[in-house]
């Protein structure tokens, strides 16, 4: 009897055992699953709570300098206070490694404020696009990178890449510009600097480009045709505002 009372009781001290045993890694478990959820919870808030946009111009040329350095205006349009460092920049498919930034209207980078996000890369001529990302929160920007230029020759003067030469006895100089990637229907303007001879002006101050993303003004210097010792240089400058482009034009006399 003793001995049955002594089973029982082992038996009894193992089952014990092995709820108390169940009972702590359900609780264990449970736990887990708790903090999960609410790790969870924290980023689908975080999520939600940032968004971006950026507010740059593509038309404006202002996105990139044409000297390397690519500038990027995010703004921060979500409902918390987000950190620069944790923002990634993909330019052009490639992961940009610690951007410069900088918010501009403030010390932090709070609910309606802009953080400029500056690239040193050089950019070939043409189409380009950057992206933004912070808490799966992303922001997309497609640029070009265009030039205005003078077309090298611009018969019958003498020209190097910036500067021409022509005799005061042609009269007019017909001044040739392009884009570069070429782009028909660019709206140009043309000007002459502050200081230019009032003997020289431009026939045409305004233009749209062709086919082959080029158009034309003349400089005419005709009253300076006759004197005997003429030697006066103007700017020329040819402004598509996304670029501008200046040329030197030096009017000079035979001899």
């Amino acid at each position: 009897m003793a001995r049955t009372a002594l089973v029982h009781l082992v038996l009894f001290i193992a089952v014990v055992s092995v709820a108390t045993l169940a009972v702590g890694v359900l609780v264990t478990e449970s736990g887990l699953y708790a903090d999960a959820l609410e790790d969870e919870s924290d980023r689908e808030r975080a999520v939600l709570e940032t968004e971006l946009t950026i507010v740059n111009d593509p038309e404006s040329g202002a996105t990139y300098d044409g000297n390397g350095t690519t500038t990027v205006y995010v703004k921060n349009v979500g409902g918390k206070t987000l950190e620069p460092s944790d923002l990634e920049v993909v330019l052009d498919g490639e992961y940009v490694t610690a951007p410069e930034t900088r918010v501009v209207d403030g010390d932090r980078w709070r609910e309606g404020t802009v953080l400029e996000v500056t690239i040193d890369r050089p950019l070939e001529r043409g189409d380009h696009r950057v992206a933004v990302s912070l808490d799966e929160a992303w922001a997309t920007l497609e640029f070009a990178h265009r030039v205005v230029f003078w077309l090298d020759s611009q018969p019958p003067a003498t020209c190097s890449a910036d500067e021409c030469t022509v005799n005061a006895s042609e009269e007019t100089l017909t001044l040739t510009m392009g884009t570069d990637p070429v782009e028909e229907g660019v709206d140009v303007t043309y000007s002459l600097n502050d200081s230019a001879d009032e003997n020289v002006t431009l026939e045409r101050t305004t233009g749209t480009t062709d086919a082959g993303g080029e158009n034309a003004t003349v400089l005419d210097f005709s009253p300076l045709a006759n004197e005997i010792s003429v030697s006066e240089s103007v700017l020329v400058t040819v402004d598509a505002g996304w670029d501008t482009q200046t040329l030197v034009v030096r009017i000079e006399s035979e001899g």
